[in-house]
């Protein structure tokens, strides 16, 4: 696609899949987020199991968490679904606790994918 081509979004376009192929209990209502923080580590204490979204994802992590990236494409296997960047797991048992958007790290990743990739390397490999 052209950069001078539009497109229009259509609410109520299929994406090719017929309606009666669309299951019943089929929810169409985006994953709401169960936290909304200006740094991650201000609330990873408070979190429970979930979302969280971020502008920071600050530094108390490292003190209870372990982060894998999935903005390293070594940890795509890992992503549920697009947009996501960090699972945050118990430091001792590896246990997933919460997902978490972080902002400014998921626009790096989109304007610089292969720029994002040591950034991501270098904060977050033994973490």
């Amino acid at each position: 696609m052209g950069t001078d081509e539009t497109q229009i979004f259509d609410p109520n376009a299929t994406n090719g899949r017929e309606p009666k192929n669309t299951p019943v209990n089929f929810n169409r209502e985006p994953r709401q987020p169960r936290e909304h923080e200006f740094k991650c580590a201000d609330g990873a204490t408070e979190i429970s199991p979930g979302l969280a979204v971020a502008w920071d994802i600050g530094e108390q992590w490292k003190k209870r968490y372990a982060v894998t990236s999935l903005l390293d494409l070594e940890n795509l296997q890992h992503r549920e679904f697009h947009g996501l960047t960090h699972i945050f797991r118990d430091e001792r048992t590896g246990d997933s606790r919460f997902q978490a958007i972080i902002l400014p790290e998921l626009i790096s990743y989109l304007n610089d994918v292969d720029a994002a990739q040591a950034v991501q390397h270098s904060k977050y490999s033994g973490a």
